[in-house]
């Protein structure tokens, strides 16, 4: 019974039967909107499940969907329905109703009879030609007969079908059997409306709507190919009310105008019953509606059009272009549809709600975009591109979209349309001179906060490819007008993508030429630009100069910044754009190409004296300066030179720079110069920089940017920045007289530094490690500068300067060279002699007069003399022992962590160690290191401290490392401190260290009788490095040997060094591996070597400056 009811719901209908047999016909008012006509076949009675009967009849549809669609031959189904005596009233005798509700067909329909011609359409949409063989006046219907096939094909076909079209209709030969394809989307929606009522109280008829008719039937909804009967009846009523006449009245109605929301409504309602209208009512209020509606929308307040939005637009348009189409032919439609819509978008641009602003420019974008393209979605019928141009025109669009009214939203879309106008040749001068207008607005703006300035400049910047010579022209003519107060980074960037797209079109340089004289100006002093927009114009005129169009101009800026030198104005940018052009050339070129960066300094150089010209700036600047400084010291009442004074002096202007930053630029161009070329600084030069910022500097600051300077230049001493014989010149002959200790700081003494190892090692006095990370003193007693060290540690105010230049000492009488093995003695004593003897005095000088000065003097000796013995005793103090430490002293059991051969994660390896707790740090580092197979120095050892080398004289017990300690031993990171295998020079070279290990393990194989390595060798020697069987290979090494060698069958100490110099270019970490191998440390220094320095250490313990304090009574006295 369940299904039954649901059957019935199906249906929405109950049925009054008359018997078996019997007609009737049942209504379905709101759900289908039909009358339907059907035979009782079969009545039943059932129980529900309320205990109730009812009765079920077994219904057969006559007319309806469920009576044509997919029924061929004539076959009717049969449906269930439930009859109840409370739905008596929705039948009535069969034809009755059926007949009275049939709609207005045309006339060739309700004429087709018995032996009628037509055409028809079927289910795989394919036209035949048929006959009528027979018509249903209550169902109005017809039974139809295909040309040339069989009877089992007839079927049944309703009059209003749209399958069906009068004979030969489609213009086309007919071909019987196969039919002709087609589509009922082909087919003209017209309204035959010739036959309509002129009754004035007739507003609408019940006629079939034949293009939804068929959309509705393929479906299966049901047979609703008409408007409903019930629609039509409230047209009718509506339209006697004198609706009609009212709404026309309203929409003309201005104050206030309709709201957009009811004019949609109503629009939309309208269209979809428009074709049901008579053909009087139609022409005399739908037709002329469009008018009334466009003017209600255009009279329409700012407030008002606010609700207009983009959603509503397009449906207002979308239902009035519905409403013409019955009357109007397609391209009146268009005309109407796109002209309307272009009017709206002006009305709305002209609104002052700002998104209806947008929506408006939005669709004149749209258009712009799409007027040219032919697919159908975004084609336009009348609207054409001179069309379109001449509106823009005539509504000055380009005024509205770039005038004082206008907003940088409103700019942004606008961008199609002037690329629309570009590229159809009508954008003028005059619609240049707009948009340059609104960008003049926009730069004068003090708070642009909308970026109204980049917003304009972008969007000329996306036409630029569009725009011809003419545009170009008159926009660089504007920018050429500007002052430098009116330029701004977007004025910048704009002009160098402009530049760029006019080569493009014209494949000249003339753009380059203009944009760089206007940059070139903008960073002149006399502009008086701020710092950001120079920079930029700096960085924009180094990118245009980098351009290929621009290759000729490049040297014509760089002479024009030597100029600025030598008549000392705009000095320091000339020095940013000197630095910046030179960039932009190549490290390095093939011969007969552009000159590279060395090339182009010594061009201007030789060729324009730029050196000479720099240096006569420095004087000029500093004479300059000096008497500014004068005038300023001679105005103040304090004529002391305090902090407050050079503080003033380092910020006085006389051009864009405050003094101390045209010092530093100054700097900064010389060490480029130094870096980017081979020029040497001569005698002169450094005279002229030391008497001027050093000696003869205004402010301390001055001549600490100088020390940083020379610092820069002796890092890199291997590039010879400096004429053989200047850096001892200036070493010798300035920093030790001009100098004095006390008043030496960080930069200072660090210049000190460098330049003591550069003279020393020039002197041979000193020995360099490749890298320069260490040194080893060759010739104690003829070191250039150690009393002027020793006069920093007790006179230098800055204590940091102090604990350096005690760390350094320390290290000079301690890095000695394995030559100075007999003096090592000696070399201490002295150091001593000298500590103490300055200690005497600092004691002394205390005692008479007890100040700071003279206390910090004697902290500073038993500091150096501290870490002194600290350095020394770094092996540990042999069989010499402490007072504190006579005896060994208690036995104590360490357990040690291997952290040196494991590299996991878990828990390392451990093993016990004895040791006694008045041994020395170094002695349990000597003692974990030979265990674990290590040299002493790159063992790391940890006991809740870090246990670093200066505390390797201390006793294990101070260290407080108690019994049954844990004591984590790991390697020092050796990777950081390793000295370089190859040299820097091109191409790369061994280093003489790496050469002296190579050839040490070449002579540990080469068994051949004249000293070379046979392939056994090699083969033994690559096993012994830890390399698999593979890699040994005979193949492989004879690869080698022809490749580094000159026989396949042995190699010399030559070839294996060339092997391995290839090695240590590609893949240095091998190598490195290799030289643990056979135990050569960071330094390349072997275990032999490295124990002999021990030895050399360790072998005379009274060369101990512990023992020598201890016995020496002229030391201690």
């Amino acid at each position: 019974m369940k299904s039954l009811e649901k059957a019935s719901m199906r249906m929405s209908n109950l049925i009054i039967f008359t018997g078996i047999g019997g007609k009737f016909c049942f209504c379905i008012f709101f759900f289908t909107c039909q009358v339907q006509m059907g035979t009782i076949r079969q009545i039943q009675t059932q129980s529900m499940d309320t205990g109730n009967e009812i009765t079920v009849l077994t219904i057969q549809c006559n007319v309806g969907a469920q009576r044509y669609w997919g029924n061929r031959g004539g076959e009717l189904p049969l449906d269930l329905a439930i009859y109840s005596p409370s739905h008596y009233p929705l039948f009535a005798p069969p034809g009755s109703q059926v007949t009275k509700y049939h709609p207005k067909l045309p006339k060739w329909r309700k004429e087709l009879n018995q032996g009628s011609q037509c055409d028809c359409l079927d289910s795989v949409h394919k036209w035949y030609t048929c006959h009528v063989i027979a018509t249903d006046e209550i169902s109005d219907a017809v039974r139809v007969n295909y040309d040339d096939w069989g009877d089992k094909y007839d079927e049944w076909i309703s009059r209003e079908a749209k399958t069906k079209q009068e004979e030969n209709d489609q213009r086309i030969t007919i071909i019987c059997v196969g039919g002709v394809y087609g589509l009922t989307d082909d087919l003209d929606p017209t309204v035959d409306d010739e036959d309509d009522p002129v009754d004035e109280n007739t507003f609408a008829i019940y006629r079939v709507l034949l293009y939804l008719y068929y959309l509705f039937l393929k479906y299966g909804v049901g047979d609703l190919g008409h408007t409903s009967f019930h629609l039509i009846a409230v047209l009718n009523e509506f339209g006697r009310a004198g609706g009609f006449d009212l709404l026309i009245r309203r929409l003309n109605n201005h104050k206030p105008c309709m709201p957009v929301k009811n004019i949609r409504f109503i629009l939309s309602t309208l269209s979809k019953s428009v074709n049901a209208l008579t053909r009087q009512t139609y022409q005399k209020y739908i037709l002329p509606l469009h008018q009334h509606v466009c003017g209600a929308l255009e009279s329409m307040s700012d407030v008002e059009l606010r609700e207009l939005k983009k959603e509503f637009m397009t449906k207002i348009v979308e239902a009035m272009e519905d409403l013409l189409r019955r009357g109007k032919s397609p391209i009146e439609i268009a005309q109407f549809s796109e002209t309307f819509q272009l009017t709206m978008a002006l009305r709305r641009l002209t609104s002052q709600s700002i998104e209806r602003r947008v929506n408006g420019v939005q669709y004149i974008s749209f258009v712009c975009q799409n007027v040219r393209k032919g697919y159908i979605s975004h084609s336009f019928k009348f609207t054409t591109v001179e069309f379109l141009s001449k509106w823009i025109e005539e509504t000055k669009l380009l005024q509205l979209l770039f005038g004082p009214n206008s907003h940088p939203q409103l700019m942004k879309q606008a961008t199609d349309i002037l690329r629309f106008m570009c590229i159809e040749n009508v954008l003028t001068m005059d619609h240049l001179s707009v948009i340059w207008s609104a960008l003049e607005r926009a730069a004068q703006k003090l708070d642009d906060v909308d970026n109204e300035l980049q917003t304009i400049c972008k969007i000329i910047d996306d036409i630029a490819s569009h725009l011809n010579v003419d545009h170009f022209e008159f926009l660089f003519s504007k920018f050429e007008k500007l002052s430098a107060k009116e330029l701004t980074e977007h004025h910048l960037q704009l002009m160098k993508d402009l530049m760029r797209n006019m080569y493009m079109k014209t494949i000249t340089n003339e753009s380059a030429e203009r944009i760089a004289n206007v940059l070139w100006n903008l960073v002149q002093d006399e502009t008086c630009a701020n710092e950001k927009l120079e920079t930029q114009a700096q960085n924009l005129l180094k990118e245009v100069l980098s351009a290929y169009c621009s290759k000729e101009f490049r040297l014509k800026i760089l002479v024009k910044c030597v100029d600025n030198l030598s008549e000392h104005k705009s000095v320091v940018s000339s020095l940013h754009v000197l630095e910046r052009v030179i960039d932009i050339y190549p490290l390095s070129t093939e011969v007969g190409e552009q000159p590279d960066r060395w090339g182009v300094v010594q061009y201007l150089d030789k060729e324009f004296s730029m050196m000479k010209k720099f240096f006569e700036d420095i004087k000029y600047f500093k004479e300059q300066a000096t008497a500014k400084a004068k005038a300023i010291r001679d105005s103040r009442e304090q004529k002391e030179m305090d902090e407050e004074y050079f503080s003033i002096i380092n910020q006085m202007k006389d051009s864009k720079c405050i003094y101390l930053e045209e010092i530093k630029q100054r700097l900064e161009f010389l060490d480029l110069l130094l870096n980017k070329s081979n020029i040497r600084l001569k005698k002169d030069h450094i005279d002229i920089i030391w008497d001027i910022m050093v000696v003869n500097c205004l402010t301390p600051q001055e001549r600490e940017e100088v020390f940083k300077w020379f610092q820069k230049v002796m890092d890199g001493f291997e590039y010879k920045s400096l004429e053989d014989g200047i850096p001892e010149h200036l070493f010798v002959n300035k920093f030790l007289r001009d100098i004095l200790p006390e008043w030496l700081s960080l930069p200072a003494y660090e210049s000190f530094e460098k330049f003591f190892l550069f003279v020393n090692q020039s002197k041979g006095n000193i020995q360099m490690v490749e890298n320069g990370k260490a040194f080893f003193v060759a010739n104690y007693n003829e070191l250039i500068g150690v009393d002027y060290l020793w006069q920093i540690i007790l006179h230098a105010r800055e204590e940091g300067v102090c604990q350096k230049a005690i760390v350094f000492l320390n290290m000079i009488c301690n890095r000695l060279n394995s030559d100075l093995k007999q003096q090592i003695a000696v070399i201490r004593k002295s150091t001593l002699d000298r500590s103490m003897k300055e200690l005497a005095q600092a004691t002394a000088s205390y005692k008479t007069n007890p100040k700071i000065e003279t206390r910090d003097r004697c902290l500073r000796v038993l500091n150096l003399i501290h870490q002194f013995l600290n350095i020394t005793e770094s092996r540990g103090l042999g069989k010499y022992r402490p007072h504190n430490a006579l005896s060994r002293g208690k036995k104590l059991q360490l357990t040690i962590f291997d952290r040196v051969t494991f590299r996991g994660y878990s828990k390392p390896p451990q093993f016990t160690l004895t040791i006694y707790e008045n041994d020395t740090l170094w002695d349990l580092r000597y003692a974990i290191a030979t265990k674990l197979n290590r040299l002493p120095e790159v063992v790391q050892l940890f006991s809740r401290i870090k246990l670093d080398d200066t505390k390797n004289s201390y006793t294990i017990a101070s260290l407080g490392i108690r019994d049954r300690s844990n004591v984590h031993a790991s390697l020092s990171d050796e990777e950081s401190k390793r000295v370089p295998l190859v040299t820097s020079t091109n191409p790369p070279q061994l280093v003489e260290r790496t050469k002296a290990a190579l050839e040490y393990i070449f002579k540990l194989y080469a068994k051949n009788p004249d000293g070379t390595m046979s392939l056994n060798d090699m083969r033994d020697y690559i096993i012994a490095c830890g390399a698999g069987e593979s890699s040994a290979s005979k193949t492989r090494i004879q690869t080698i040997f022809s490749t580094h060698g000159s026989m396949e069958d042995k190699l010399d100490v030559n070839g294996f060094f060339d092997f391995y110099r290839l090695a240590a270019v590609e893949r240095p970490e091998h190598v490195w591996n290799d030289l643990v191998v056979f135990k050569f440390r960071y330094d390349l220094k072997s275990a032999e070597e490295v124990k002999k320095e021990e030895e050399m250490l360790d072998c005379d313990q009274e060369a101990l400056p512990r023992y020598i304090l201890a016995h020496e009574s002229k030391v201690t006295h």
